[in-house]
């Protein structure tokens, strides 16, 4: 029987990317301390190269609990950015649309980006034969070891038509599908591990992994029917399970994501992901997209076990009321999320085979060229109440998931998402055989099939036709891969929590995020991110505004350019007269910043990536202060001049590597994160640097803030169009918090 929903198949070329540069995306990383990713199944299908993505950004030492996560307030403004590779918005050349969602502990018990639960070990990874001391260290995994440096996957086996996500052989752990006879302590075994709970053996074991989706979900995923009234072109899926797409004709598994779900918005069974915008090509698709949402819709699936599924097709659960009651199940209603609507904003127009920016309106209607300077694509998210969790002053653990979708105009792909009612389902699929069928073969009701164009219909149902133009020339070879016609690409943040806001900031007012993105490298390093920039790199505001601080670095980089210890990126933040200077501003004429919040963001407080073992044979940096750092001219005076005598520092070292070299803030801990009122005069532009960071190699590592009334967006944006002078004016007091690897902050499902 051919199932006839609306769906949109997402589609794009086999060598398209789509990378989240703000807040940082993870394209599958954590913890590799090298260029590529070591594996692009750890926790969802990018289709992305390998190359891209932001190492994990947590705190080395960091046990479950400890993890050093951004915090994002609940009603504050986020702005989130990303790169297509391929254009979008009204770029005529394509059909696109870009989905973001996101979900939280709520939804996705477990979630988590895998923490390391072993010793510590010397981060230099080296045994420091350069005869220097070890001053940087971090918890080893002790269970998920087949990754080089450890980076949190889960591993598979296979059962039949199912593939079950397990932990390799060394944990000692192997699991079986819950729904056989299994002993009940092995059940349990397996909910330890898949919840992370430390208290058991496999929990400790669990935590290792990070996991986005849950078991569960995977599982149902498993046992139900797949879409069979689908468009698949003449790919051939090798399974009828919801694992197996024309993306994904073998059903690998990728993380616990759930592959048809994946690759078709609007999902017609339960997801964990709560829909946040949609970015179509035009603003007539938008009713639908809204009009189909879980935010606001609930949808229905089959509650079908063992005895059901060995009555229904395929052995699996059905995805239709009559079936599955047929066949003892219960159908059932999941309820919508009772949120809002998700926003719908056409995607501004961006250009093929670019991965830089994009022509920006921030105007809910049709995106066009302006004389806006060109950022990357964004989308300005107020976070809500939901995301918090059940305990908003406590918050939750959440992360987004944004997907790109790409496909040509060969056909009528999204004619379904206007009142023409038109799309492609399997009554389009062809025969598999790898060639269009020749013209004595043709079948007049299935033109997509045969090896000519017409006036009226291209054969894009087949893989790589050759097709006949003039009788007396030879055919033509048409590049077209019917599983990448078809494909979807994704990005996804790191965890991150949402909650309420501190008691010290007041009711009413607006908070924006301001934090950092890019890599450590130089361009050609950092590619496809980019070198450091703050984001948003020029923030308008008001006065009696705040801005939520958020610098967050990594200790997981690859060795290439930039300052300070080979493996970090630091940030700090420091006034400065002018744009194009590289020293910052006397702090008497210092303007935006209050002097306790100036200084918390120019020096952050002593907190070292180390771990101390007192087994091992290597000075304890722990507990001290910024009264221990060692100034360049201490350091040189006593090696160059006295050589060194009492040997107060290691043989052999690089001071830009020391641990006590706090100019270069190698010091501090992983996270600096400060609130303060925006007091300072309006109508003004003021400039900040990270001094860091910005250097002749990879730079220049800037941003403005810019202090406004009551503008209307066209003024807002002359002002941060032009680059104006700070004429300093005193800024008011505010508060601000020093957030330690090891203390808490003081507070106070659809696809694309």
């Amino acid at each position: 029987m051919r199932v006839a929903l609306l769906v949109l198949s997402l589609a794009a070329f086999v060598a398209a990317d789509q990378y989240l540069l703000f807040p940082p995306g993870s394209n599958n990383r954590n913890r590799e301390r090298q260029e590529n990713r070591n594996n692009a199944q750890r926790m969802f299908d990018s289709e992305n190269n390998a190359k891209g993505g932001y190492p994990w950004r947590g705190d080395p030492d960091g046990l479950p609990g400890k993890a050093d996560e951004v915090t994002y307030y609940v009603e504050s403004e986020l702005q989130l950015m990303w790169a297509n590779q391929h254009g979008c918005g009204p770029n005529e050349q394509v059909h696109c649309e870009v989905i973001i969602q996101y979900g939280c502990e709520d939804t996705m018990p477990g979630l988590r980006d895998g923490y390391a639960m072993g010793a510590p070990v010397d981060l230099e990874r080296d045994n420091n034969n350069d005869g220097t001391q070890g001053m940087y260290f971090a918890r080893e995994f002790n269970y998920n070891r087949d990754a080089p440096q450890g980076e949190g996957s889960i591993d598979e086996i296979t059962r039949g038509d199912n593939t079950i996500p397990v932990v390799n052989s060394q944990t000692g752990l192997t699991f079986g599908n819950p729904s056989e006879n299994i002993p009940v302590d092995q059940v349990n075994e397996i909910a330890d591990f898949y919840r992370g709970d430390i208290t058991t053996v496999a929990g400790k074991k669990g935590v290792e992994y990070g996991m986005h989706e849950n078991y569960e979900y995977y599982q149902r995923c498993t046992q139900t029917q797949r879409n069979k009234g689908l468009y698949n072109a003449d790919q051939q899926l090798n399974g009828n399970s919801a694992r197996f797409t024309r993306q994904e004709d073998d059903g690998t598994r990728h993380g616990l994501e759930c592959n048809e779900e994946r690759d078709y918005y609007p999902y017609w069974s339960p997801t964990p992901w709560k829909d946040m915008v949609i970015l179509p090509q035009k603003t007539e698709w938008c009713s639908y997209y809204k009009g189909k949402s879980r935010n606001t819709n609930s949808v229905w699936w089959c509650d079908c076990d063992a005895e059901c599924r060995s009555n229904s097709e395929d052995n699996l659960s059905p995805i239709f009321e009559r079936e599955c009651r047929d066949s003892g199940g219960q159908w059932t209603e999941a309820e919508s999320w009772g949120l809002s609507a998700p926003d719908c904003i056409v995607h501004p127009y961006s250009a093929d085979n670019n991965l830089g920016m994009a022509y920006y309106s921030d105007v809910k209607g049709e995106s066009k060229m302006s004389g806006y300077a060109p950022q990357p694509a964004l989308y300005k998210w107020t976070v809500p109440k939901d995301a918090a969790g059940p305990n908003p002053d406590e918050g939750q653990l959440c992360v987004i998931r944004i997907r790109y979708n790409i496909t040509t105009t060969d056909y009528i792909s999204h004619e379904y998402l206007t009142n023409h009612g038109n799309y492609i389902d399997s009554v389009y699929n062809c025969p598999e055989g790898g060639a269009a069928q020749p013209e004595n073969d043709y079948n007049p009701d299935q033109p997509q099939c045969a090896g000519n164009i017409t006036e009226s219909s291209v054969p894009f149902g087949y893989e790589d036709p050759y097709v006949k133009m003039f009788a007396d020339l030879p055919e033509l070879s048409i590049a077209l891969d019917t599983a990448q016609n078809g494909r979807t690409f994704q990005d996804r943040t790191h965890v991150f929590r949402v909650a309420n806001k501190p008691n010290g900031i007041p009711d009413g007012v607006k908070i924006f995020n301001l934090g950092t993105r890019g890599r450590r490298g130089n361009i050609v390093q950092s590619y496809p991110s980019m070198e450091y920039i703050f984001a948003p790199d020029r923030l308008v505001v008001k006065q009696g505004d705040w801005i939520s601080i958020n610098l967050h670095a990594s200790d997981f980089n690859d060795n290439t350019a930039g300052e300070g210890w080979q493996y970090s990126d630091r940030h700090n933040m420091v006034e400065m007269y002018h744009p194009g200077d590289n020293f910052p501003k006397h702090p008497s004429d210092f303007s935006l910043f209050p002097e306790n919040v100036a200084r918390a963001l120019m020096m952050p407080e002593f907190d070292p990536p180390s771990t101390y073992d007192p087994s091992l044979p290597y000075k304890d940096y722990t507990g001290m202060t910024l009264d221990d750092c060692v100034s360049y001219e201490h350091y040189t005076y006593v090696t160059e001049v006295e050589g060194n005598p009492n040997g107060e520092f290691p043989d052999n070292l690089d001071f830009e590597q020391y641990i006590l070299n706090c100019g270069k803030m190698n010091h501090a801990g992983n996270l600096l994160h400060v609130d303060f009122e925006v007091t300072a005069a309006k109508d003004k532009m003021y400039w900040y640097v990270n001094t860091r960071n910005n250097n002749f190699s990879n730079r220049s590592h800037k941003g403005a803030i810019v202090v406004v009334d009551q503008l209307t967006a066209g003024e807002i944006a002359g002002i941060v169009i032009a680059v104006v002078s700070v004429v300093g004016a005193a800024a008011g007091v505010g508060i601000w918090r020093w957030r330690a690897r090891s203390g808490s902050m003081a507070s106070g499902q659809s696809s694309v």
